[in-house]
């Protein structure tokens, strides 16, 4: 343990309850507990794993913590179940098509984990593109794209990205530090357009 020179844990926007511009010190790892024989789901997993290293580690560490992240290597598929769906003129459920959420490339995702790696820095970190797009907004851009309309329904099971409010996190203690994030408007539309040739 003696050779490591910093843990970068990645965490993620889910340990925070939903809300706006939200902080890191709206979750504090050192009030929160840890229990490490229990099941948990994925955001209190993510808050369990940042409390058990703030508290139990002998080296230095940082979290990043990340929204959504968008690229041609998303695994999760979660654009391209939207992209489908548009393609099929499918019917998208989402209860609140008006709330903003905040984005991050995986191409920056990674930048970020490596410059925190490197700089001298330590404590969680939010980390996200800037700027933020509704959810409906996202949709109207996958539609114009495939030249299809997009039809948003309310009632129903949730897509994979519906939220009932605002579920964006603020960047600036980040950029304090001195990383600049890139625009989301500036990789956004290549991002979907890539998702769409999968």
């Amino acid at each position: 343990m003696d050779q490591v020179g910093k843990y970068v844990l990645t965490s993620t926007m889910s340990v925070y309850a939903p809300g706006a511009a939200l902080k890191e010190s709206d979750f504090n790892p050192l009030h929160h507990d840890y229990h490490l024989e229990s099941e948990h789901d994925y955001g209190q997993g993510k808050r369990e794993a940042e409390s058990y290293f703030f508290h139990r580690a002998s080296f230095p560490v940082a979290t990043v913590r990340l929204p959504i992240v968008l690229g041609p290597d998303d695994y999760t598929d979660r654009l391209k179940f939207y992209i489908d769906a548009v393609r099929r003129e499918e019917p998208i459920v989402l209860h609140h098509p008006e709330a903003k959420m905040g984005f991050i490339s995986s191409f920056e995702a990674a930048s970020f984990l490596e410059w925190v790696g490197r700089a001298n820095v330590t404590g969680p970190f939010n980390a996200a593109s800037e700027g933020i797009i509704s959810i409906g907004a996202l949709m109207e851009r996958v539609g114009h794209h495939l030249n299809k309309p997009v039809h948003i329904i309310k009632d129903g099971e949730s897509s994979p990205y519906d939220t009932d409010v605002d579920y964006y996190m603020s960047i600036a203690e980040a950029k304090k530090a001195g990383f600049v994030f890139t625009q989301l408007d500036d990789w956004l539309d290549r991002v979907i357009m890539q998702t769409i040739r999968k």
